[in-house]
């Protein structure tokens, strides 16, 4: 009986179709992000999923994308590869096309989930529009360093919002906001037409100082009359900067730098100590005369017996909060004000902004 049953068995087994075992496969997927003109650092994902227990310990891919208005700043591995023994190396062999290369060392195996970040920079000019991110020539291996098939799910850079004003001032800029509140109320023209530019980092002259001051006073609208007589030794009425070195005279808001002969000295680079009665004056009037500091407040700003003329001033912008995070980045984790520097145009346009309280641009 036992006989016929397992003849019965076999017959049936050559008859019905046996069960089929799916092969181990892999899908990459790439994410999406959006950022604005001139954004650094924007994050795309690339994950991996693995199909039947597909268990991969090397892979290698290109991504491509648009190199007239995204660069690839930085790649690094991801939490699902995060392992010390997780390795990636990348390398850009050609415009628009990364190459990417994750293993795990001694054939460990690289889990599911985003085993890769790529860092993308945005152009200044790039327009609103969504990018593709697709793979191309895809390599997916297993331990024993068999190939697994592989799909890829493409993904997208969305460029969102406006390009920027100035092509040297993006998003990225730790001034940009003030510098394009300034530009949009019109206070600012820039440095240069065309290209259109604001020459953030270059220092502000005696000159540049007073147009800064004037239009801050008067309003974004504001130009002065041309002058018909000679008021400083050193400012010729033939000079563009004249006429507004004249009003800052004539409105009280400068004795010049020196007296016998009266002169102007609008080629100087105008200091961020003397910044500090121009915007104070600005903002409370030009007879505003502040107190004398009480306090220690900038490691390099003496106070007490040992005031400057400019302590005053600067207390009184400190307290005003109108100066403080006015200064890039790698200057602001100290506790130094810098009085004798000369004043940058990003500087300026920092405290101007806060000192007219103008609505900043998200």
């Amino acid at each position: 009986m036992k006989r016929k049953i397992w003849v019965i068995l076999f017959i049936a087994s050559l008859i019905l179709p046996m069960p089929v075992l799916a092969a181990p496969s892999a899908t990459l997927t790439v994410g999406s992000n959006s950022g604005n003109p001139g954004s650094v650092g924007i994050v795309i994902p690339i994950s991996l999923t693995s199909v039947d227990s597909a268990e991969v310990s090397a892979l290698e891919f290109e991504l491509l994308f648009n190199s007239s208005n995204l660069s690839v700043s930085n790649v690094t591995v991801g939490n699902a590869a995060s392992a010390a023994d997780k390795l990636v190396e990348s390398s850009i062999p050609a415009e628009g096309l990364l190459k990417v290369v994750l293993y795990g060392t001694n054939q460990n195996a690289i889990g599911n989930g985003t085993i890769v970040n790529v860092s993308f920079d945005i152009s200044n000019s790039a327009p609103q529009d969504t990018y593709s991110l697709t793979m191309n020539n895809v390599v997916v291996a297993s331990p024993s360093a068999t190939e697994i098939p592989a799909t890829t799910v493409a993904g997208s850079l969305t460029v969102t919002g406006t390009a920027t004003t100035f092509v040297d001032v993006p998003r990225s800029h730790w001034a940009w906001k003030y510098i394009e509140a300034l530009y949009q109320e019109g206070y600012i023209s820039g440095c240069s037409e065309e290209p259109r530019m604001y020459c953030p980092e270059n220092e502000l002259t005696r000159g540049e100082m007073a147009v800064f001051v004037m239009r801050g006073v008067w309003g974004a609208e504001f130009t002065p009359t041309q002058p018909t007589e000679v008021i400083f030794d050193d400012v010729a009425l033939s000079q563009w900067y004249a006429k507004w070195a004249h009003q800052l005279f004539n409105d009280g808001y400068t004795a010049g730098c020196s007296s016998d002969p009266l002169r102007f000295c609008p080629n100087d680079i105008h200091k961020r100590a003397e910044s500090t009665v121009y915007f104070e004056r600005m903002l409370h009037g030009v007879d505003y005369y502040p107190e004398d500091p009480t306090q220690a407040f900038y490691d390099d700003v003496p106070y007490g017996a040992d005031s400057l003329w400019y302590s005053k001033w600067v207390w009184a912008a400190y307290l005003d909060e109108i100066i403080q995070e006015c200064e890039d980045d790698a200057n602001r984790g100290d506790n130094l004000f810098r009085p004798d520097d000369g004043e940058t145009r990003a500087e300026a346009a920092c405290i101007m902004a806060k000192a007219k309280q103008l609505p900043l641009p998200e």
